[in-house]
């Protein structure tokens, strides 16, 4: 079906997995460990929400995040990409369009590579490939058993994404 290389329906497989109360099986523990990987303070019985492709404007213009994820008072926002990279900005606008939420930044690619044209904010971008995605969801998996979504989502991320991710 080619969603390998798409964006919108890999992050929206991740948001799946973000969101415990999603059908896939796994409750939490994705959620949790991947607040953990950008210390985000997390408390099973706090409020969650998992929105795809929110939009912000200001007087200089706008701009859509991928994924942006409350957790309580915290905020996570997500830049994914697949076979394309940031451009014109596009991270600096949205590290300033949400910078009143203060959130934790993730740019989530194929490699975990910085932003390429993020001249005033990439040193808050934490970088996350998409086989750290999968690892995360491989610790979930071995202690719950998985709705079958979830390891064709797995087998996926494997197959087209790498097994090696990022330390950052």
């Amino acid at each position: 079906m080619g969603l390998e290389g798409r964006e919108l329906p890999l992050v929206a497989g991740l948001a799946w997995m973000l969101t415990p109360e999603g059908h896939h099986g796994l409750g939490d523990l994705v959620l949790a460990t991947w607040l953990a990987r950008f210390n985000v303070p997390y408390k099973a019985s706090g409020s969650v929400s998992v929105r795809l492709e929110e939009t912000r404007r200001d007087l200089t213009g706008g701009t859509r995040a991928d994924l942006v994820m409350r957790v309580g008072r915290s905020c996570v926002l997500v830049e994914a990409k697949v076979y394309s990279t940031d451009h014109h900005a596009q991270c600096d606008r949205l590290a300033r369009l949400w910078a009143s939420e203060r959130p934790a930044l993730v740019y989530l690619t194929r490699w975990g590579e910085p932003p390429a044209d993020a001249p005033t904010s990439v040193d808050l971008w934490h970088r996350l490939a998409w086989s750290d995605v999968a690892d995360m969801i491989d610790v979930a998996v071995q202690q719950r058993r998985p709705a079958a979504g979830v390891e064709d989502f797995l087998l996926t991320l494997r197959a087209y994404h790498g097994t090696a991710g990022t330390a950052s």
